[in-house]
């Protein structure tokens, strides 16, 4: 599995959650708008992997997650005011921010065997934000 995201933090901590339960993952610090960065990323996982496939036919599935606001230090200090996690509080159905585990385990679920059927697909671990 590639994290891949522009801010480099908390989300290369994803990477050693997915290890700790048994998974392979990486990092790479990616700015989607950059093309040097996303080429980069491309060949720092056919390092590490030894290719990139998208194959669903040889078992190779591409699935995308996009995870809501987590209980993270950069979340947090920008929600410490009390008025303002209300405020986001409010835009979530679930009421609350998510909980770093909570990310890495919907990550391992779509990486994992148990997910065996899905590809192409879209899964957003946001307290249903997005459906809202």
């Amino acid at each position: 599995m590639v994290i891949a995201d522009a801010q480099p933090g908390e989300s290369e901590k994803t990477p050693q959650y997915v290890r700790k339960a048994g998974g392979p993952g990486i990092f790479v610090r990616t700015d989607v708008t950059k093309s040097a960065e996303v080429e980069a990323m491309v060949l720092k996982t056919i390092e590490t992997y030894g290719g990139l496939d998208c194959d669903a036919q040889s078992g190779i599935r591409v699935n995308a997650m996009c995870p809501g606001m987590a209980r993270i230090p950069p979340v947090e200090k920008g929600l410490e005011d009390a008025a303002k996690m209300a405020v986001w509080n409010a835009k979530v159905p679930m009421g609350r921010l998510g909980e770093p585990g909570e990310i890495a385990a919907a990550v391992l679920w779509l990486s994992s065997d148990a997910a065996s059927f899905v590809t192409g697909h879209t899964l957003a671990a946001d307290g249903g934000r997005m459906a809202a």
